[in-house]
């Protein structure tokens, strides 16, 4: 699994059925639960809209692809209940403080 967002950015999203190798879509960014801290969804960029991937669904994902079963693994947003909660309650986190024992001890980035 990739650990840098900004190297995961765009990654192109296959379906591990499809032997021509067309892209379904681009990782645009995480769905992470304010209360957990864990990803429940991403989201794919796919032609004309966007859509959530449970990252139960990921298979595979390295510098050069994200590899999910199948195109019907990415859903609207609206066949994904879990996703309504969060995104009411969603937080920037891009330049919040990093504290430890109270301490700054940077931003993110």
């Amino acid at each position: 699994m990739l650990t840098s967002f900004s190297r995961a950015s765009k990654t192109p999203v296959y379906s591990g059925r499809d032997q021509d190798k067309i892209p379904l879509g681009r990782f645009m960014d995480f769905v992470i639960s304010s209360e957990t801290g864990i990803c429940v969804a991403i989201w794919v960029e796919c032609p004309g809209e966007l859509k959530l991937l449970d990252p139960k669904d990921v298979s595979l994902w390295n510098d050069e692809e994200l590899l999910i079963g199948e195109e019907g693994d990415l859903m609207s947003p609206d066949r994904f209940p879990r996703i309504n909660k969060i995104e009411e309650k969603e937080v920037a986190i891009l330049d919040a403080r990093v504290l430890e024992g109270g301490q700054e001890v940077g931003k993110v980035v």
